[in-house]
């Protein structure tokens, strides 16, 4: 009756259905928080689109061969497993060469979460031994992992845009940056809404429902509903709580209504 899905904004639905925008997700591309080896330092908190793509079809071995104020320091790409993931990305970054595309699919695969774990090892260790690794994963899996430090994303169009915010002492907010201890100020986290809604942030991608346009057709009402409901404040909060972005702002402190909570 309905379907969730990613609908990038070039992309056209087939004719006969409708869609409703619910929320937003995306990816985030992300390297080492280490103490003794501070990689998100040494690239100042940021990478291009370009240099992204030179990465992740094997052309760079050493971070200092991508820029020379980078490290000497081996670079390890690791792909995620997830199929949504490796779509966008394949998408917004490698695009549609297929020489490109074939050197993307030989990168080394393993799950979002045994990179996040091998990267918590590592640190426990001492020995860092992935102190030089880069990867990148859906936002609802990364956004509030603290051992890792998201990058902002360099290109063409627009200067480096960092996709999480955090709030400060005084209650405003301002981008995250390599100085800030994330796992101290995990609580004052989040994504920020203004670049995933405008599309500034270039790794993201609308949310939507879509149904049926017919209305003859049986129960296709479920589709209506369904995205109206995600798009009150009670499904816009649920929606946040599973890390996706919502459309707009939800307060502080919010409570979910009654009927709900039964």
């Amino acid at each position: 009756n309905f379907a969730i899905a990613s609908l990038p904004a070039q992309v056209q639905l087939p004719e006969g259905l409708i869609e409703e925008k619910i929320a937003y997700d995306g990816l985030l591309v992300y390297v080492p928080a280490y103490k003794s080896q501070n990689l998100p330092s040494e690239l100042q908190g940021k990478i291009s689109l370009a240099q992204l793509q030179q990465i992740f079809t094997g052309k760079i071995t050493n971070w200092n061969e991508l820029d020379a104020d980078f490290p000497d320091l081996l670079l390890k790409p690791y792909l995620p497993m997830e199929p949504e993931a490796l779509r966008l990305f394949q998408q917004k970054v490698i695009g549609d060469d297929p020489n490109r595309i074939a050197q993307f699919k030989q990168i080394e695969q393993r799950s979002t979460f045994d990179t996040l774990r091998s990267v918590a090892a590592g640190e426990k260790q001492g020995q860092n031994p992935e102190a030089g690794s880069i990867s990148f994963g859906l936002l609802t899996q990364t956004w509030d992992q603290c051992k890792i430090y998201p990058l902002a994303i360099a290109s063409k169009k627009v200067d480096p845009v960092q996709p999480l915010l955090r709030e400060t002492t005084n209650g405003a907010e301002q981008p995250i940056s390599p100085s800030n201890n994330l796992c101290l100020e995990k609580p004052n986290i989040k994504p920020n809404i203004s670049v995933f809604s405008t599309a500034t942030y270039p790794l993201s991608t609308p949310l939507i429902v879509a149904y049926p346009r017919d209305n003859n057709l049986p129960g296709n009402v479920s589709g209506p509903l369904f995205a109206d409901f995600l798009q009150t404040q009670d499904g816009q909060y649920l929606l946040q709580q599973t890390g996706l972005v919502p459309l707009q702002s939800v307060p502080k402190n919010y409570t979910l209504s009654p009927s709900i909570n039964r």
